[in-house]
């Protein structure tokens, strides 16, 4: 997705829950830095990825949100991911994805 609709979804539902400044600037942060990381990299390197993958797991990355939100993993499993390790992994994938929208603009070289 090109709007980046799902990127602000996804952090609204990070920062949801969250009340103080400084922990809303460190899980924004951490979100920024793998979305980063893998933007520059994906596009620099022309790195592969099937946007469609890409796509169904920035989507699944906000019903991971949610079901974190809602207490899920505590009642479910027991115990809770680390918040922070996800977040950064989502931002990961989260960058990958733009990164295959922004190679599908470019067209190939033919050198």
């Amino acid at each position: 997705m090109v709007t980046g609709y799902d990127h602000l979804l996804f952090l609204v539902g990070v920062i949801f829950f969250l009340y103080r400044t400084v922990d809303v600037v460190k899980f924004v942060s951490l979100f920024t830095l793998g979305h980063s990381l893998t933007l520059m990299v994906g596009v620099l390197a022309n790195v592969p990825a099937n946007a469609y993958l890409i796509d169904a797991i920035i989507g699944l990355s906000v019903v991971y949100k949610g079901f974190e939100n809602i207490g899920g993993f505590e009642r479910v499993f027991g115990r809770r991911p680390d918040a922070r390790w996800a977040v950064f992994i989502f931002g990961l994938l989260h960058g990958l994805g733009l990164a295959t929208k922004l190679q599908d603009l470019v067209p190939e070289r033919t050198d």
